[in-house]
């Protein structure tokens, strides 16, 4: 008797478990009715499992429709809750990918950002540059002003130096020579000042601070897409036995299958075993049931069975009426 009420206990679990996947998978579906698809996916369920062991109990006394129209239902009910675990399990691994499919979204506009941020530093590398050699251009300006005021002074420094009466004369007419050249030297220098002014400005207080701030981002906008990697790569091993099944049957000779593909055909082995194994489980139980109960029937009570089937028959083979035999027992 134990045997049977293993087989019995093991043929609800599947079916239990069975019921519990299909029925999720049948809610996705139709995600509107949840209760009301709750309701029907059980009572389809306990259905189905009653109406096999029927059949199986009364397959030779049922009658010919009742018999196929409910073998077909029972057929049908079996599909109907394969296709609620392929949605089950299907809607997990669709859950994952689109988990991986977020991240890899979220890399890729990362990605986008450290390309611009890489844009804007060279921009103001080249910015910074552009300053310092116009800096340096401004700077070898200033020196050849510098040196051209040297000769100027040298002039005068050589008149003075050769003295004589007409010193001043000479002097008064060189300065008014060097006038306006002095004059354009002196607006130049001012000119440059300015601008090596605002060259230095725009690297230190602008171009500086802001490749500082982009340093800061880039390093942040790095560290962000490291955490989406290190997600996906968690993604990754999770269904990591998925894609060995692809590459061991690539490996055998077979197909080249991608991931999706390998799932997919994992789903339909477990459909084609799951339901089908709890239907026949619990027939066989209900089968194992009765005969035990026919092994624990009293000794005396089966040799007065046999007994009374034999007399029976022999009553027939007279030829007697069966209506005598049971008058005759008072059956």
């Amino acid at each position: 008797m134990i045997f049977p009420i293993l087989v019995m206990s093991s043929a609800l679990a599947l079916a239990g478990v069975a019921a519990y996947f299909s029925i999720l998978g049948l809610t996705t579906i139709f995600p509107g009715a949840f209760w009301a698809i709750v309701i029907m996916g059980s009572a389809l369920e306990i259905g189905k499992l009653i109406t096999a062991v029927w059949l199986h109990r009364n397959w030779k006394d049922a009658g010919r429709t009742i018999k196929y129209y409910l073998t077909i239902a029972v057929v049908v009910l079996s599909g109907i809750t394969s296709m609620g675990i392929f949605g089950f399990l299907s809607k997990s691994h669709i859950e994952q990918e689109a988990g991986s499919s977020q991240y890899l979204s979220q890399i890729s506009l990362l990605d986008n950002k450290l390309n611009s941020i890489d844009a804007r530093k060279l921009s103001l590398n080249e910015q910074k540059n552009n300053s310092n050699q116009l800096k340096q251009e401004d700077f070898e300006l200033l020196n050849r002003l510098n040196d051209r005021l040297k000769l100027l002074d040298d002039d005068v420094s050589e008149i003075r130096n050769k003295g004589g009466f007409s010193v001043s004369s000479k002097l008064k007419a060189l300065d008014e020579s060097q006038k306006n050249e002095r004059e354009s030297i002196s607006k130049q220098k001012i000119d440059i000042q300015t601008r090596l002014e605002s060259y230095r400005k725009k690297i230190e207080d602008v171009i500086f601070p802001e490749l500082t701030k982009l340093e800061e981002e880039s390093l942040q906008v790095n560290l962000d897409k490291s955490k989406a990697e290190a997600e996906i790569k968690k993604l990754e091993a999770e269904i990591g036995p998925i894609k060995y099944i692809a590459e061991i049957v690539s490996d055998f000779g077979g197909p080249e299958v991608d991931t999706a593909a390998a799932v997919r055909s994992v789903i339909l082995v477990l459909i084609f075993v799951f339901d089908p194994l709890a239907i026949l489980l619990i027939v066989a139980a209900s089968a194992s049931f009765q005969q035990a109960n026919k092994d624990n029937v009293p000794k005396d009570i089966l040799e007065l069975r046999n007994k009374l089937m034999i007399e029976l028959e022999m009553h027939l083979a007279d030829g007697k009426p069966a209506e005598s035999f049971i008058e005759k027992y008072k059956i």
